[in-house]
Formats: structure tokens, sequence, C-alpha cells
């Protein structure tokens, strides 16, 4: 064994030594010459940096949003952390184009910031080098037009053709879909939702060849008649990013966590244990992308019991 170290160690020297002369009599020769040379040695680097290995990626999905009035922190995201990233986002109109103009009519700030924002569109050009997927997310959260878009099927296909226009601006394939109603729903708008969500699905996989398509779902889904229907969902997505959060907040009867991980101590007949293995329960886990909160609320209570 040592005498292989030692012969390895010695053909690397020698090639070492090599590429040196190599360098030294083409430096000799550009003196005499005006030729431009190929330099076999870096002047920049150590020629020992090229054995570096760089930062693996996530095994996981690691799922990120990026909301348009955060892109002035650009800088300060870790892209060797993530796999993916959704941009928040482009909000839908009842009719399946996006909005551009808000009541002032002045510019809608989420798609201003996609068509006309440099730093968002270099970072959307560094990321993708950097192997990380980008999605566009597509939201709806105003009861009216979701109620109208989802019983307009002949809408749909409007939906689609803007959709692939946005994607294609930036070149990319990907799509969240974060629809959200402020009341419970009735069983045919859950209905509704996962047939549009599967006929996105198919369609963008048929023009993209294998486009992620992911959609936003409750926490309380199970519990509660939501949008989302998580077992049909989860069928003909991609993958469902569970918003895991919001189980207290600032209206609620009683003071809490919002996002708690068991029962324990709390006034909660539900919580992040329990909402898992629902999921667990009818969706692949393979599926499953799980939303953490970064934040809290400062609770302002009547009552010390509340």
């Amino acid at each position: 064994m040592r005498n292989r170290t030692s012969i390895i160690f010695v053909i690397l020297l020698a090639l070492f030594i090599s590429l040196a002369s190599i360098n030294f009599y083409a430096k000799q020769s550009a003196r005499n010459v005006k030729t431009e040379v190929l330099d076999p040695l870096a002047k920049s680097k150590n020629i020992f940096s090229y054995f570096l290995r760089q930062k693996p990626k996530p095994k996981k999905i690691i799922f990120g949003y990026l909301p348009y009035w955060s892109i002035e922190n650009l800088k300060y995201t870790q892209l060797d952390k993530l796999t993916d990233i959704a941009y928040f986002g482009l909000y839908v109109e009842a009719d399946g184009t996006f909005m551009t103009k808000v009541e002032d009519g002045t510019a809608e700030p989420g798609y201003n910031a996609w068509r006309n924002n440099k730093d968002l569109a270099d970072f959307i050009r560094f990321a993708k080098k950097s192997g990380v997927r980008l999605s566009l997310t597509v939201i709806s959260h105003d009861d009216k037009k979701s109620d109208k878009i989802l019983t307009c099927k002949e809408c749909w296909p409007t939906l689609l053709a803007n959709i692939k226009s946005e994607l294609d601006y930036h070149e990319i394939t990907d799509v969240n879909l974060n629809f959200e109603y402020v009341d419970f729903q009735k069983p045919e708008i859950s209905v509704a939702y996962t047939e549009l969500t599967s006929y996105l699905n198919f369609e963008l996989d048929t023009t993209y060849g294998n486009s992620f398509l992911t959609v936003a779902t409750f926490a309380d889904s199970f519990v509660k008649p939501r949008i989302t229907n998580v077992e049909a969902l989860g069928k003909v997505s991609d993958g469902l990013f569970i918003m895991a959060y919001d189980f207290r907040y600032p209206n609620s009867d009683n003071a809490g966590p919002v996002a708690p991980i068991d029962g324990i101590g709390i006034q909660s007949d539900y919580d992040l244990t329990t909402m898992l293995k629902d999921y667990m329960r009818v969706v692949p886990p393979s599926k499953l992308i799980m939303g953490v909160p970064y934040y809290g609320y400062n609770w302002v209570v009547e009552d010390k019991d509340a």
C-alpha cells in the first residue's frame, strides 16, 4: 500500500511539474510572439480547489415561498438549503386572466414584480443554474372570483393559457396552486377544485413533459369543510404543501400556539401530530410537504383563562 501511494504521489508531482513547465515556456514564447496562450494553471484559484466538492442538495424536498414583498431580501436566500422556491404570486381573475392592476388603477405589485423586477429575474436564472426548482404560485383569495372560475369550466383553458404564458416568460414549468376561502365550503366546491387541479396538471405535463404541480392545503381539512379535499388532491397533484399553521390567530376565541405539536396543556382538539397521521393515512408521505410558521402572535386577552 505504501509503495502504491508513493507511485501515485510521484505521478501527480510529475504531472504538476509538467504543467508548470508548459506554463513557463508558453509565457516565455508569449514575450516574443503576441498570441493567446491557454494557461493550464488557474491564476485566480489554488489548484487543489478543483478537488473540493459542492455542498450536496437536501435529500428531501425543502420548499420555500418567495413573496413579492420580500424581493429586496433575496441576497439572504440560502439556495444550497432549498430544493424548491415558489414565487408568491399572481392573482386569478374570475375569467381566468391574471390581475395586472388594483382598484386605483396602479400596477398589481405581485404581477408587476414578476414581469419587471430585474433582481427577481436575475435570481430566478441563478436559482435554476443552482439546481433549485422554481414554481409560480397561482392565487385566488377572493371567494366570489374563486366561485366563478371553479364553476366555469369554459374559463379553464383561458387560465391554462395565461399560466403557460407566465411560465414561459421566466422559462420555468412548475406551478403551486393557492386557493383559499374565507368561509367553509360545500362539497361541490372542493370537487370542482380537485377537477381544476387535475386538468391543469395533465395539460401542463402535456406541454412541458414533467411539470411539478403542488397544491397548498389547509391543516384542518380533515375536520372542517375546506376547499381542499386532501385524499382527492393527493391523487391528481404532484405534491401537497400543508399550511401547518394558524391553528390560532388574532380573532380566535382562545389564545394558543399557531402550530401546536400536540394537544398537551392547551385547549385544542386538533394538533400537528394528529394532522400528520390524518394526511399520511390517505396520501403517500413522498407527496407531503409540511409548511412551518416562522411567526407568532403577541396575545392580548380579556381573561387570563382564555
